[in-house]
């Protein structure tokens, strides 16, 4: 059996037990269950890729935008933000596929494809796995009462502006599913022609433990200190449960940005990078903030040894400006063109660096 059809097997076999406990004490409970899947190596059963490789299927797309963005390098930042081939190199039964490719440079199309298939595979077994666990809670009886939260822990590339992985801060990455079912709430208002009105606001995954909280109808914790080891409880979210009671007010009353960040060299213990041969890495950082119309990044140096991290916003090694005002969630056409250097948009990056350096808490 594969490792995802156990562990959803699990996660049935402890709501069952849970649920027997909750209705003889009247206890409630808490349930997580982590399926592996779409996360690397994509070796999930044929049933899957057949759903997208099967004769008379249709065919599977390349990227809209499979090429790096126009005007990337302008400032400098491709050297550090451009990580095209850690999906490849790393990538389980496809592994060989990516064997002979160099770092820097984009996947031939034929492999682009053969990567795109098997994530959609590992994506329907997830959504299997993920549907056996909520038939569970509702043969259990526990639907019309237990808060339900679906998340991802970030987004993958699959060839979007020439990346296949995560490791960027472009929005194909740093964007992640997070869907929060509440039966004691009604999550969707009608608008007076009868549509459908969902919430509209910027979330961010630190807003989930406080959001639970919340919704379980206890306490939600303070804000943390800038240094909060010696804390026992705190966060630096904030509750959804606003937004979800009244998703009319939700795009302008919760938060105007975003923040992100993904170091040029991640871990000491592996080399991700050709060039990160050294240690002590990272030290460097992209930082990055996404308000509804613009997402921007600065590549500085940073220095993890000190408590809090330094960093050195004054030696920047490149920028980036990409503008969303149109929808391309799908697309990543905002994305295809960097134009942090154009002029019109000076006072913007301006703004916009002065909001990223001082950070979600102001």
């Amino acid at each position: 059996m594969f490792i995802d059809n156990k562990l959803a097997a699990h996660g049935v076999a402890t709501l069952t037990n849970v649920s027997a406990q909750q209705k003889a004490t009247g206890q409630p409970f808490f349930v997580a269950v982590g399926l592996h899947r779409p996360h690397l190596p994509w070796d999930v059963p044929e049933e899957y890729y057949e759903l997208y490789t099967a004769a008379g299927r249709k065919p599977i797309a390349l990227a809209d935008h499979n090429k790096p963005p126009v005007n990337y390098n302008i400032t400098g930042a491709q050297d550090w933000s451009w990580d095209p081939q850690s999906g490849p190199r790393h990538c389980g039964p496809l592994k060989q596929e990516g064997t002979n490719l160099p770092e820097y440079a984009t996947v031939p199309d034929p492999v682009a494809l053969k990567f795109r298939a098997g994530y959609l595979a590992a994506v329907s077994q997830l959504d299997h796995n993920f549907g056996t666990v909520l038939n569970a809670l509702t043969s259990l009886g526990h639907v019309d009462d237990t808060v339900v939260v679906f998340l991802g822990d970030h987004g993958w590339q699959l060839g979007d502006l020439g990346e296949f992985g995560k490791k960027t801060n472009f929005e194909r990455a740093t964007r992640a599913p997070l869907i929060i079912r509440s039966p004691h709430l009604q999550h969707r208002r009608q608008s007076p022609e009868g549509e459908v009105v969902y919430a509209d606001a910027l979330v961010e995954f630190v807003d989930i433990m406080p959001s639970v909280i919340d919704l379980a109808g206890m306490a939600v914790p303070e804000t943390c200190p800038e240094v909060s080891t010696d804390v026992l409880l705190c966060t630096e979210g904030s509750s959804l449960r606003p937004v979800m009671e009244d998703p009319n007010r939700s795009r302008d009353s919760f938060k105007d940005a975003a923040f992100m960040q993904y170091a040029h060299c991640m871990h000491d213990e592996m080399i991700w990078h050709d060039g990160c041969n050294d240690p002590s890495e990272p030290k460097v950082m992209g930082y990055a903030i996404r308000t509804r119309r613009w997402r921007y990044i600065e590549w500085v140096k940073f220095d993890k040894t000190t408590t809090p991290p330094t960093i050195h916003w004054d030696q920047l090694l490149g920028t980036e400006l990409y503008d969303h005002t149109d929808a391309d969630t799908d697309s990543n056409v905002a994305e295809s063109v960097n134009v942090v250097a154009e002029p019109r948009f000076a006072a913007d990056v301006k703004q916009l660096s002065a909001q990223l350096h001082a950070g979600w808490r102001a």
